[in-house]
């Protein structure tokens, strides 16, 4: 049989519910039991809130990704899917910035914003742990115009995929059907993480050095790099102000303060912001809140606000929904809200 005569066999027949798709492969779908306000469901497979996401990933790992089956592809004797939900992501972030939008409208794009960049979460986890993964093929789309995406019909494929390639920091994929690669997939950030903590460690050791130099040292370190890289290409200049001189990488929740690579290294964690704007934003002078509005400390007087032109209502240029956890640690360890 030919590859093009398997996708065609591939296209599904049959409307099977999302959740039964996912228990046949192998994830535990204990979490489709309640709803989103953890309320128990008389029918778990008709958990409207779980039924639209694009991606999921268990507890143990095991990744199955939702594919529009006209998008697979046949080169040479592989099937593929290729494509960049991490710049559909940013797409339809900065989309969300359109003062003619409606309210409902923002919160679909933003909806549809946060799917993609869970879905490019999903593909990187499964690169770095070389693992296959499980895809569930989407029939032809019957939605009306307008409306969200919805499939005719739903298939899991019997075969295994797995990640034949992943660029971090674009977030340009590669899934093929069948086999794993022959090769050892390599896992940049962890490369990069280990370099910059030995770094860190040398920089720690320099007895000429007092406490704040090495803390300014490890600053400009840890924003370097890949970090940087991935803050420019998502804000492209200062997340405030919209500046494109002096910029600075910074870390929301800092580096020391990190628990894993992803933290250290990942967007959800970064602004790009002026140097004068980032040394506010370390002392907790500002901050941002759940709508990305800026948080102003009353230890902040009126003068220099007026002088460093920081103003209330102001907010960063895009929304990205990944912030929010960091943002809110920052709110709750870092941001000084009252006078001492």
């Amino acid at each position: 049989m030919s590859v093009q005569e398997t996708i065609i066999r591939l296209k599904p027949v049959e409307n099977s519910p999302v959740r039964s798709l996912l228990q046949e492969a192998g994830l535990d779908v204990s979490s489709w039991d309640t709803n989103k306000k953890g309320e128990p469901l008389e029918n778990p497979n008709a958990n409207s809130y779980r039924n639209a996401f694009w991606s999921f990933i268990d507890d143990l790992g095991n990744v199955a990704l939702c594919v529009w089956h006209k998008d697979l592809q046949a080169n040479g004797i592989f099937i593929e899917y290729q494509a960049n939900l991490q710049a559909t992501a940013i797409e339809l972030e900065n989309a969300c910035t359109n003062p003619n939008l409606k309210s409902g409208e923002k919160t679909s794009l933003r909806a549809r914003a946060r799917k993609a960049r869970e879905f490019h979460r999903a593909v990187g986890s499964a690169a770095r742990a070389g693992k296959p993964l499980r895809v569930i093929l989407l029939g032809d789309n019957v939605a009306l115009p307008g409306h969200a995406s919805h499939p005719d019909r739903r298939l899991l494929d019997p075969s295994a995929w797995h990640v034949q390639a992943f660029d971090g920091e674009t977030g340009a994929f590669s899934l093929r059907r069948g086999n794993p690669p022959p090769v050892v997939f390599r896992d940049e950030d962890s490369i990069e993480d280990g370099e910059v903590q030995a770094d860190i460690e040398r920089i720690e050791a320099m007895t000429s050095l007092n406490e704040t130099e090495k803390s300014a040292l490890v600053k400009q370190r840890v924003g370097q790099g890949l970090f940087r890289q991935r803050l420019i290409a998502r804000w492209t200049s200062c997340a405030l102000t919209g500046c494109t001189q002096l910029l600075t990488a910074s870390h929301i929740k800092p580096w020391s303060q990190c628990t894993t690579v992803q933290q250290r290294l990942g967007v959800e964690n970064g602004l790009l912001l002026t140097a004068q704007i980032d040394r506010l934003f370390d002392l907790g002078l500002i901050s941002f809140d759940d709508r990305f509005c800026i948080m102003i400390s009353p230890l902040l007087s009126s003068a220099d606000r007026n002088i460093l032109y920081v103003m209330p209502n102001r907010h960063l240029r895009l929304r990205p929904l990944d912030l929010l956890p960091a943002l809110q640690w920052h709110r709750e360890n870092v941001f000084r809200s009252r006078k001492v």
